[in-house]
């Protein structure tokens, strides 16, 4: 579990922060889309909760709000060393209410705790707050600083890239994000697939669009009989590779991923094929959807292209390439292999 904004793989808070625990203290009722069973939303309300320093913004003491769900509480939870649950709760409120989406928003405030902690930036930056790891009323004074832009927060509001160049002091070479999108809660050090799909994301650190992260934790193809090594390079970019076509077509069909999942489903490729093919009357191979899969994706990496977004891009931060969690790291050489293959099975040139 990323903690302490990427330094660590374990939260010694995760009893406090846990499913488990939120279902048990927060947790009021599952909300679900019109007629679907899984009701992955979860409706969470807090009672009362710490009286904050929000000034010119006044939110109720009473928090009712859908989540949090894993990336929010990693991101404003372990991320920023913050095991106290109805903080997070609050915090994801809050993000909710001004429009900030949670992952980029524990990784800037982590980002910048560390640049507390290195004394890269002081108290008089900080609106007079300590930006310690773990103080979670920091953590909802910062969201609101950032909301409104005020003082410290109009630079956080830029995200870590754009932050971190203009804070600079060395803190560029920490800053955790790829192409400008911060990443969710999963280290591609341990995950050898999640680093891959990280760099080739046309949106940077993305988990949605090749959910390699699921393959790599169960240790499952994703799609057939076979295994997937999380810490074994080979293999790793012709999962990503078709996991990327294969979400593409849920995209554009509309369906949820929580009922296209690898290895679970119970859409997969096969369903896929079969509730096209009764939605539209139109028989189709999966070989034909694969083709639209490859139009859409190159017409993708087309736009990329044209915006200047070459191979160059395509690297990881690097503190997962140089700073060894668990004895692992993302070996360059060998990542550059992985982006050899992908580029392969894509039919692209290296795009230099």
């Amino acid at each position: 579990m990323p903690t302490k904004y990427w330094t660590k793989g374990e939260f010694e808070g995760f009893e406090k922060i846990n499913a488990e625990v939120m279902k048990k203290k927060l947790v009021v009722q599952s909300k679900a889309c019109f007629a679907c069973t899984v009701a992955c939303g979860k409706i969470s309300k807090v009672i009362k909760v710490p009286v904050l320093p929000l000034s010119s913004f006044t939110f109720l003491e009473k928090v009712e709000v859908e989540g949090p769900e894993y990336e929010t509480l990693f991101a404003l939870g372990s991320l920023c060393e913050n095991d106290d649950l109805e903080s997070i709760a609050k915090a994801n409120e809050i993000c909710d209410r001004l429009g900030i989406d949670t992952i980029s928003a524990g990784n800037v405030i982590a980002f910048a705790m560390e640049c507390y902690e290195k004394r890269i930036i002081t108290k008089e930056d900080t609106w007079k707050v300590d930006l310690t790891f773990g103080n979670h009323k920091a953590i909802i004074t910062a969201l609101k600083k950032i909301a409104y832009r005020e003082g410290f927060g109009n630079i956080l509001a830029e995200g870590v890239r754009k932050a971190s160049e203009i804070i600079g002091k060395g803190c560029e070479k920490f800053a955790v994000h790829v192409k400008g999108l911060e990443p969710p809660g999963y280290d591609p050090r341990g995950l050898k697939g999640v680093a891959l799909a990280y760099a080739v994301s046309c949106r940077g650190a993305c988990h949605l669009r090749h959910l390699a992260y699921r393959p790599n934790l169960t240790g499952s193809h994703p799609f057939r009989e076979g295994k997937i090594d999380r810490l074994v390079y080979d293999e790793q970019a012709d999962m990503v590779s078709e996991q990327e076509n294969f979400y593409t077509l849920i995209d554009s069909m509309v369906l949820c991923k929580f009922v296209c999942l690898p290895t679970i489903g119970p859409i997969l490729w096969d369903g896929l094929v079969k509730l096209y093919s009764i939605v539209t009357g139109i028989e189709v191979r999966k070989e034909e959807l694969l083709s639209v899969a490859d139009r859409i994706n190159n017409l993708v990496m087309s736009f990329n292209l044209r915006e200047g977004i070459s191979r160059k891009y395509d690297v990881l931060p690097e503190r997962f390439l140089k700073d060894p969690l668990k004895g692992q790291v993302v070996e360059k050489e060998k990542l550059n292999k992985m982006l050899d293959r992908y580029y392969k099975l894509k039919g692209w040139n290296d795009r230099e």
